[in-house]
């Protein structure tokens, strides 16, 4: 096992058994909307842009910022 414990990226189990997100705090600081760039929020796994509403995918643990994957 990784040092997340499950062997896949950075989650962390939830009190209700699901699989949570943690994103580097630090980095979601820096990201921003590539088509705004207003500021974005953790959204479980997703980041959903806080100006336009477009979300991006966490994949294995990397924000996805493609807009045509938007």
């Amino acid at each position: 096992m990784d040092a997340e414990g499950d062997g896949h990226g950075p989650s962390e189990q939830g009190q209700t058994g699901t699989a949570v997100t943690v994103l580097d705090p630090a980095l979601l600081a820096m990201l921003v909307c590539p088509v705004d760039k207003a500021d974005l929020r953790l959204d479980g796994e997703t980041l959903t842009c806080l100006r336009c509403g477009r979300t991006y995918p966490i994949e294995d643990g990397i924000p996805n910022m493609l807009v045509e994957d938007a």
